[in-house]
């Protein structure tokens, strides 16, 4: 079978035929409600160029993940009002709550030269508690603009109210719209429960380190077949209860011939091997590089059978990450959050694999 297209890229907000179907009513004054349907709030919005609905992203493990958005636009000008719904883990670590999002609003602050230091302080929401920081844009030239910006933890996402116009003008609108942003009992909820911690995990005999929802059972050492025949290969198995997955990291050792290889030959090999391996009647994604460091890695999937398998050469081995789910559909935002975690520090004294150092 032919392989899948790709996940639509990122961008733009998709388009709302029917806003009172997503929860924004009809303006009246100039203000629109908006209490979209399985959300935890409700708020106001000027009237103006009106998103209201999902905001697709792809990730750079290829899982589409869907962020919210409900904002205003003028249609001139630079003013903004939106609201914004994006997993926690995509700002900082869920697990230091508040804390971490005040580090998040402390990086706002210190972003730029250009920017002027209002206020940063704690808020509360009907009962959620959150963090807001103010400060001014500008000193190129153009006009001096404020940012007010709140954030909510509520259970494994985080709400953003922002608001953006020229210093000293829509101040009265700016206010009604943060102030009017309020959560339902249901996000009381979910604030009140902590998030899953996750487990660090440095791969052994490798700079590759990666953050899991369970620690690795033991590690097991089998002579198997692999993509460039049979061998010893060392893997480690992460049991997932919530998701129902199976996690999966596999380092397998290549030979002096195989490293003279150039990279995308050794990860060619590789996907050729885990196309052969799938059910009858499953197809692969198109493939999507997936660098970490210096090193050449590669993102496959199957929509039919969910799994996602993340190849990377480094100077002595090829290194699998794979994530399995009982079902296709199975929480694609932990799959998103496992790939995007990969990162490699260079062990000390250690030469990482690059095209002109296979």
């Amino acid at each position: 079978p032919p392989e899948e297209p790709a996940e639509p890229a990122a961008g733009t907000v998709r388009p709302a035929s029917d806003l009172a179907a997503r929860g924004v009513s009809p303006a009246v004054d100039g203000w629109r409600r908006v209490a979209p349907p399985g959300e935890p709030f409700t708020a106001e919005l000027p009237d103006g160029e009106i998103a209201a609905g999902l905001l697709p992203q792809t990730d750079a493990s290829g899982v589409p993940i869907e962020l919210g958005e409900w904002s205003s636009r003028e249609a001139e000008g630079q003013v903004e009002f939106a609201i914004l719904r994006t997993p926690f883990w995509r700002l900082t670590e869920p697990t230091r709550g508040l804390a971490g999002l005040r580090d998040l609003a402390q990086a706002h602050l210190e972003g730029g030269p250009d920017r002027k230091v209002t206020r940063l302080t704690d808020v509360e929401s009907h009962g959620v508690a959150g963090v807001e920081v103010v400060y001014e844009l500008g000193g190129d030239g153009s006009e001096p603009m404020q940012a007010t910006i709140r954030w909510f933890p509520v259970g494994e996402q985080v709400y953003q109210v922002l608001a953006v116009a020229p210093v000293g003008k829509e101040e009265a609108r700016v206010r009604r719209f943060v102030e009017g942003f309020a959560f339902t009992e249901a996000a009381q909820a979910l604030a009140a429960e902590k998030p899953a911690a996750w487990t660090a995990f440095a791969v052994p005999d490798t700079d590759v380190t990666l953050t899991a929802p369970s620690a690795p059972a033991a590690p097991t050492v089998e002579t198997r077949a692999t993509p460039w025949g049979e061998r010893a290969v060392t893997a480690w198995t992460f049991p997932l209860a919530k998701p129902k997955a199976t996690v999966t990291v596999t380092r397998v050792p290549l030979t002096a011939a195989e490293r003279g290889q150039k990279p995308f030959e050794l990860i060619e090999t590789w996907q050729k091997a885990v196309k052969a391996a799938l059910p009858s009647g499953a197809t692969l994604r198109a493939p999507r590089p997936r660098p970490v460091g210096a090193s050449e890695g590669r993102v496959l999937s199957s929509s039919q059978t969910g799994e996602r398998r993340y190849g990377l050469v480094l100077a002595d081995a090829f290194l699998e990450i794979a994530w399995v789910p009982a079902v296709a559909d199975a929480d694609p935002e932990a799959a998103a959050r496992l790939f995007g975690s990969l990162t490699m520090v260079p062990t000390p004294g250690g030469v990482p694999a690059t095209k002109e150092n296979p």
